[in-house]
């Protein structure tokens, strides 16, 4: 779960407005992007006073809700890819691009609404039923020495970031917040250099902004 927000001093923005700046900043990369914009009723943002929200159940197993309010403040509740997967597991590999990609959202959404580059973004995140699960990954080429457990049940981290140094700073975001999920796992330490890094890098080759004509 993701929020994202900027200082209580900011623009107020009409629903179509919200709904075409979501529409213009996802990044399609990696199952369903962040803050999917469907156009299937069902599943279509609706406007609401305080912005647009949109909720998507898919198979009965898929969950996705997400709010962008007036003063633009995001929020994104979604089930774990991994539970598609393997039931009981966190993909350590999954985490690292998965937090890649909101970060790159966030930055791009707000940007999109006008947020100068020095607007500081704070962002929670928050992993919930993580007790009993195991971590691991989701490419098989990455073995784990072995089984490490979480025995905790949620856990809560803190991005606090001006906006201009979001993308420069990626890979040490990502690190930083990835690394406090992994720690709970028997301390699991996770390399900067020889996970995160290729990792971060590779995804934001493949999901560079293209120049507009």
């Amino acid at each position: 779960m993701t929020q994202g927000q900027t200082p209580e001093k900011t623009l107020q923005f009409w629903q179509d407005e919200l709904r075409r700046a979501m529409e213009q900043t996802q990044v399609h990369s990696f199952g369903w992007p962040i803050g999917l914009v469907m156009t299937r009723p069902e599943y279509a943002p609706k406007p609401h006073p305080d912005g647009i929200r949109a909720t998507i159940l898919h198979k009965g197993s898929l969950f996705d809700y997400w709010a962008l309010r007036t003063g633009r403040v995001f929020y994104l509740l979604k089930t774990l890819f991994e539970d598609q997967r393997s039931e009981g597991k966190i993909f350590v590999d999954t985490r690292i691009v998965r937090m890649a990609e909101t970060l790159l959202c966030l930055s791009r959404l707000y940007r999109a609404l006008h947020a100068g580059p020095e607007e500081k973004v704070v962002i929670r995140i928050q992993y919930t039923g993580l007790r009993g699960r195991i971590l691991s990954t989701a490419d098989p080429a990455r073995i784990m020495e072995f089984d490490r457990v979480c025995v905790e049940n949620e856990t809560e981290s803190w991005i606090k970031e001006r906006l201009k140094n979001i993308e420069p700073k990626l890979v040490d975001l990502v690190h930083a917040a990835v690394s406090e999920l992994c720690s709970l796992f028997d301390y699991f330490p996770l390399s900067k250099e020889q996970v995160v890094q290729p990792l971060v890098e590779k995804f934001l080759r493949e999901n560079a902004e293209r120049p507009t004509t």
